[in-house]
């Protein structure tokens, strides 16, 4: 395809793709296919949901954060770009918001995702945090890691193997990354 698509395009089209094109996302005007996520990533990604359920529930009366998922974050226009983080973490508002959208313009405090890879990840870490998201999570279901990139001067990178604790953003959450790997979470890994 020579020319670029435009959000409304890739929208039109997005469901005559393979599995409705649920692992592509749309970079710079081109049509580009996401890496199925593997059995061990998926049970992370779902052990992540869980420990953020349970903390955000347990500390509703303090914050009104909650998370969306697959939802198309806008993040350019002209050459057009959408992706499709596992999760996006909304700090503020209204946790239906986003309830009946594909897509929004409206970034999260957090993106969740699985890891591509070095390269790959330090790329797709600089467009979240250049459009406006302020964390990048990135779990690597191979090195069983959490790769964490916040915007600062510089982007600056840290890989969690054992404790997680974003004081800063969530006050008393504490992930232990090992539990994202584990099939069933036999110890309560999030805290308020």
């Amino acid at each position: 395809m020579e020319n670029n698509l435009t959000l409304e395009d890739y929208l039109e089209h997005r469901y005559d793709l393979t599995d409705e094109g649920r692992w592509h996302d749309l970079v710079a005007g081109k049509l580009v296919a996401r890496e199925q996520p593997s059995d061990a990533l998926g049970v992370a990604i779902l052990n992540m949901t869980r420990l953020l359920g349970n903390y955000f529930m347990a500390t509703a009366a303090e914050q009104s954060a909650y998370a969306c998922f697959e939802l198309g974050l806008i993040l350019a226009r002209e050459p057009d770009s959408v992706r499709f983080p596992a999760i996006s973490v909304y700090r503020d508002g209204n946790r239906f918001e986003h309830l009946d959208e594909l897509t929004t313009d409206q970034l999260p405090m957090v993106v969740i995702d699985h890891s591509h890879g070095p390269l790959k990840n330090s790329e797709l870490a600089r467009e979240y945090l250049s459009s406006g998201t302020q964390n990048v999570w990135l779990i690597d279901s191979q090195s069983r890691v959490l790769e964490v990139y916040r915007q600062g001067e510089t982007v600056e990178l840290a890989r969690f193997d054992a404790d997680f604790t974003p004081e800063a953003e969530w006050p008393g959450l504490r992930i232990h990354v090992p539990d994202l790997f584990t099939e069933s979470l036999g110890r309560k890994t999030a805290s308020a």
